[in-house]
C-alpha cells in the first residue's frame, strides 16, 4: 500500500467517525449522510473520482470549519458520508471485494453514531474538538502528500550520478521510518486523549 493510499485511508476513516459523531442525532441528518455515503460510493468509481489530496484537504477544512465557527452541522453530516463512500473505494483498492468494502465502510459511523446516542460520555465536547483537530492536521498533511512525493523523488532524481546515460531513474520509495513514525504519533495522540478524558 502507498503511503497517499494509507493517508486517504486515514482521512476517510476517522474523518467519518469523527465527523458523524459531531452531527446531531435526527433523521434529516441520517438520511443526509446515507444519501452522501451512496454518493461518495458512486463517485468514488467514476474515472472523475475526486483525487486523494482534494479529499483530503475538504475533510481538513470542514473538520477545522466546525471548530473555528459556529457548527455547521448539515455539513459535516454530508461530509461523513462522503468519506464513507470514498472509503469503499480505498478498502476496494486493497483487495476489499466491494459489498464487504460498503459494508465495513458504513460499519464504522453507524457505530460511532450508535455509540454516541447510548452514552453522551463517548463524545463529549473536548474530546470532539481535539478529533476535529486532529482531522484538520491529517487532512492537511494528507493533501500536502503528493507535493511532497514529487519532491522526493526530484531529491532522489538530482542524487542520482551524472555519468549515468540511462533515463530511468530507479523508484525510491519514503523510507519505513516515516510511516511508522507518523502512525505511532496519530495512534499514541489518540490513546492518551481517550485515557486523559476517562
Amino acid at each position: 500500500m502507498s503511503l497517499q493510499t494509507l493517508a486517504l485511508w486515514f482521512v476517510c476513516g476517522f474523518g467519518t467517525a469523527i465527523l458523524i459523531a459531531v452531527t446531531p442525532l435526527s433523521r434529516a441528518a441520517a438520511a443526509l449522510s446515507v444519501a452522501a455515503f451512496a454518493a461518495g460510493v458512486w463517485w468514488a468509481q467514476q474515472p472523475f473520482a475526486p483525487s486523494p489530496a482534494a479529499v483530503a484537504l475538504a475533510a481538513a477544512l470542514v473538520a477545522i470549519w466546525q471548530v473555528t465557527r459556529a457548527p455547521q452541522r448539515p455539513y459535516a453530516a454530508g461530509m461523513a458520508g462522503l468519506l464513507g463512500g470514498i472509503w469503499t473505494a480505498v478498502l476496494a483498492g486493497q483487495g476489499v471485494p466491494l459489498l464487504a468494502a460498503i459494508a465495513v465502510a458504513a460499519l464504522l459511523p453507524a457505530l460511532s453514531a450508535f455509540l454516541r446516542a447510548r452514552s453522551a460520555a463517548f463524545a463529549p465536547p473536548a474530546l470532539v474538538e481535539e478529533a476535529l483537530i486532529v482531522l484538520g492536521v491529517v487532512g492537511i498533511a494528507a493533501a500536502a502528500f503528493p507535493g511532497i512525493a514529487d519532491g522526493w523523488r526530484a531529491a532522489v532524481n538530482l542524487s542520482v550520478q551524472g555519468g549515468q546515460s540511462s533515463t530511468a531513474v530507479p523508484e525510491t520509495a519514503l523510507p519505513v521510518w516515516t510511516l511508522a513514525v507518523a502512525s505511532a504519533a496519530l495512534i499514541s495522540g489518540g490513546l492518551f486523549s481517550l485515557w486523559s478524558r476517562r
